[in-house]
């Protein structure tokens, strides 16, 4: 991924949904009945009184890892999330794992466009246009984790960290280089906005924001 569509876009606070990539250094840069008794004639069976015994949920694993050719992303997640953050943490992940796919040398899949708004699959596409044109692609390891969840009724924020410092750009021929804005800006605060208007998360906003984490 090249330098363009990373460090100028991603520094810029009013984005729609985007997503970062990386660049090049020494190139021009592009960035989840019970059977009932038998009846019988006699006395039946007084029921147990013993109560069932409740069924343990599946704990989801606080860190994923998943190869998209090149790149690796390994996503992280709170080991505690609450019924209600569950679905925005899930769709957090989600965008990034398509994200991947992207930035890994494919179109957008299909998916994206269920759980983000058109504006934001064109956005994310044109930011890797120009190393699609290049017919270059990310590698290395993009690290994406969810630092704060604020679920609500109608709209929820997920804040996170965007990690590209071992994030690198592979072109045809198979060298590969680093952009040096990554070295001056490694990992980027990011937060999600997301909107349930028609019933269902969708995800409106997606900003990289000033400082460190």
């Amino acid at each position: 991924m090249t330098r363009s569509r990373l460090w100028p876009l991603l520094v810029t606070p009013t984005l729609l949904l985007t997503l970062a990539a990386c660049g090049g250094n020494d190139d021009k840069s592009s960035d989840l009945p019970t059977i009932p008794p038998s009846s019988s004639s006699t006395l039946s069976t007084p029921p147990s009184s013993a109560s069932p015994t409740p069924t343990k949920p599946t704990a989801v694993p606080t860190q994923t890892t998943a190869k998209y050719r090149d790149l690796t992303l390994v996503l992280n997640r709170p080991a505690a999330v609450d019924a209600k953050a569950g679905p925005i943490v899930l769709l957090f992940q989600q965008v990034h794992q398509l994200f991947a796919v992207m930035a890994g040398g494919q179109s957008a899949p299909a998916e994206l466009s269920k759980i983000a708004d058109p504006s934001a699959v064109k956005y994310l596409n044109e930011i890797l246009a120009a190393d699609r044109k290049a017919k270059q692609h990310a590698g290395g390891t993009l690290t994406v984790s969810v630092t704060k969840v604020q679920p609500g009724t109608t709209l929820a924020v997920v804040d996170g960290c965007f990690n590209q410092s071992k994030v690198v750009t592979i072109r045809p021929d198979g060298s590969r280089f680093v952009d040096p804005s990554i070295g001056r800006n490694p990992a980027l605060p990011v937060r999600m906005t997301l909107s349930r208007g028609t019933g269902i998360w969708k995800i409106s906003d997606y900003a990289f924001r000033d400082g460190k984490c």
